[in-house]
């Protein structure tokens, strides 16, 4: 079973909308004939148009791929195979011809069975370029077994001259052997695909540097380092009759020792000799045929294409870059020189630079060649790069072929540091469905984010208002409780000073009673004394005797306030307490003599204490 393009169009639509299988689809693709390479071509344009709308997986469109460009049967005509890389360039163009659409390249292919392609690195309008891993290094256990892979594209490969044109940037570009110059390795095909395999350098481009930094350009020594290099490098291809003609900041690799390399020489273009006559055909390819140049960055003989290449076409580009790493901007605002010259555009000087470096920068922009920097070296002498003898110093192009003189002098820069690896670039540009997709979920990511971000301060503004209603709770309940303690010390103090007063009150009191009794007492102890002639023979010492007289009293005046009826004839005589007290007192020399209170109330003296009495008797006289 054949199917037509209308059949296969019809088929693979119904894949994408999920009305047919795909496994039905690849059936019927292996059980064909041998389609023609405008078939295949037809039928590769069908899938990745689904596949740039987003309507069929990027793994369907590639086992679909994979099928269209099976291996043909052993009884089919082979493929026409590439020349080598020394052939005429004529033969690659016939090859060309003859071959059909490439299948896409993606990571996980492998080319030769050597190199496996394990991402995208970077991509431009002749070729994509893979990292890949190369399996012959990884066997002999080499520190680098990574390298780059620059794969031509198909729009540009159907180019009669493009497979020349990655043929000879690679013959050109390991004559070029220098450490400011990545390396070429080899040059080969698989298949449809023509590849190239390079250095693999780690760092950036020197354009990706120069946005990071912003308008504010390089430090003056940093940039004066990297134009050495940069100089070096071009005037070493220079040496070789050999122009970049596409010199620009992306072109040049800065790697993570700071070393700056240049790379793609793509469109380089070959100068003619400085002995050569004016008929003289050049050998090599010319490029720049091809339209590869960047015009901000270009001379205006490149533009208008009507004079031989010239190393005066770098000065031109490197006077360009250099005034964008000294100052952050393009000479002309990113016009190109034609523009400039049509506009009368002129050089404005760089703050921080002497006169000379500015003049320096000015000569290398001149938009007539004739009027230019005749080379690079000049250029960076003119910015004041003068290093000594021997230490990356200059030395001179052993070329005769060169238009540069051979006496002039070129910087040499570092050695490389292989030990890095190649970072990963951006990969390659989506389609414009799937760029408004993507442009989509990133606006619904952002406005998802923005309400998220919304309700989490939200929430976290609730729980600062809980978090401060609570402290004002808490500091009312400590206020309330400090004023409750206040209020508590206040009563404790009022009640303090309450008792304090009683208690002067009640002292008060006391010492006025006791003043009264006192009072009494010494009354009573008077009319005792005058009242008691017993007490005053009985020979006692006067203090005893006032004692006893007292007490007297003070029977007396009680039993006197209590209102006692005289005919009460249990209350004792007057006149038996001084006869006892007395004839107790006569025995005070001898031994101790005690007083107490009988039951009837009346006051007793003696020497000895009846047994009722021993708890409330006390001494009167200690004896002897």
């Amino acid at each position: 079973m054949q199917l037509g393009t209308t059949e296969f169009k019809r088929a693979l639509q119904a894949v994408s909308e999920g009305r047919q299988s795909l496994d039905s689809l690849l059936t019927a693709l292996s059980s064909e004939d041998q389609v023609g390479t405008v078939e295949c071509a037809a039928r590769l344009g069908m899938v990745q148009e689904l596949r740039d709308s987003g309507r069929l997986s990027d793994e369907a469109s590639d086992k679909v791929v994979k099928t269209i460009y099976r291996s043909p049967d052993t009884g089919r005509d082979p493929a026409p195979s590439a020349p080598m890389s020394g052939s005429h360039p004529s033969n690659w163009s016939s090859w060309a011809e003859n071959q059909p659409a490439a299948p896409p390249l993606t990571p996980g292919c492998v080319l030769r069975d050597r190199f496996v392609l394990e991402e995208v690195i970077g991509s431009g309008g002749m070729s994509v370029v893979f990292r890949a891993l190369d399996r012959r290094r990884e066997e002999a256990l080499d520190r680098q077994p990574h390298v780059a892979i620059k794969v031509l594209g198909d729009e540009f490969k159907r180019h009669p001259d493009a497979l020349r044109a990655l043929q000879r940037e690679s013959r050109k570009t390991q004559r070029l052997a220098h450490p400011n110059i990545a390396s070429v390795y080899d040059f080969d095909r698989d298949g449809p695909n023509v590849y190239m395999v390079m250095e693999l350098l780690v760092g950036e481009p020197l354009d990706a540097l120069l946005r990071r930094r912003g308008l504010l350009g390089l430090e003056k020594a940093e940039a004066l380092r990297m134009l050495s290099e940069m100089g070096a490098g071009l005037a070493h291809a220079h040496g070789f009759g050999i122009v970049h003609s596409d010199f620009k900041p992306s072109n040049a690799f800065v790697t993570l020792s700071g070393e700056t390399k240049l790379i793609d020489f793509g469109v380089s273009r070959a100068t003619k000799p400085a002995n050569a006559q004016g008929n003289t055909v050049l050998t090599m390819f010319d490029a720049g045929k091809l339209g590869a140049i960047t015009v901000a960055y270009c001379s205006p003989e490149q533009m208008l294409g009507d004079a031989d290449p010239d190393p005066r076409d770098d000065v031109y580009a490197l006077g360009v870059v250099a005034y964008e790493l000294l100052s952050g901007k393009h000479p002309f605002d990113g016009r190109s020189a034609l523009d400039a010259q049509l506009k009368g555009l002129s050089v404005k000087p760089i703050e921080g630079l002497s006169d000379e470096q500015n003049a320096a920068l000015r000569a290398a922009l001149e938009c007539r060649r004739e009027q230019r920097t005749a080379s690079v070296v000049e250029l960076l002498q003119g910015l004041g790069i003068h290093p000594a003898p021997g230490e990356r110093g200059l030395r001179a192009i052993p070329n005769e072929r060169s238009p540069v003189s051979t006496n002039e002098t070129r910087l040499r820069s570092r050695a490389p540091q292989p030990e890095f690896r190649h970072p990963t670039a951006a990969p390659p540009p989506v389609s414009p469905w799937r760029r408004r997709v993507l442009a989509s979920a990133l606006v619904l990511a952002v406005a998802g984010a923005a309400l998220y971000g919304f309700q989490q301060w939200q929430l976290r503004a609730n729980e600062a208002l809980e978090q401060q209603r609570r402290a004002t709770d808490d500091a009312e309940r400590g206020r309330a409780a400090a004023e409750a303690l206040i209020e508590q010390a206040r009563v404790a103090r009022e009640k303090a000073d309450r008792e304090k007063a009683d208690g002067e009150r009640l002292a008060a009191e006391a010492a006025r009673r006791a003043a009264s009794a006192r009072a009494k007492a010494e009354k009573a102890r008077a009319a005792a004394a005058a009242n008691s002639p017993a007490l005053a023979g009985s020979g006692l010492a006067p203090e005893l005797q006032r004692a006893i007289a007292a007490e007297e009293a003070q029977q007396d005046a009680g039993k006197a306030g209590a209102a006692v009826p005289a005919s009460d004839a249990s209350a004792p005589a007057p006149s038996d307490a001084p006869t006892d007290a007395a004839a107790a007192a006569s025995e005070a020399g001898k031994r101790t003599l005690y007083r107490w209170q009988d039951e009837s109330g009346a006051v007793r003296y003696g020497v000895e204490v009846p047994e009722q009495y021993k708890d409330n008797a006390i001494v009167v006289l200690p004896g002897d």
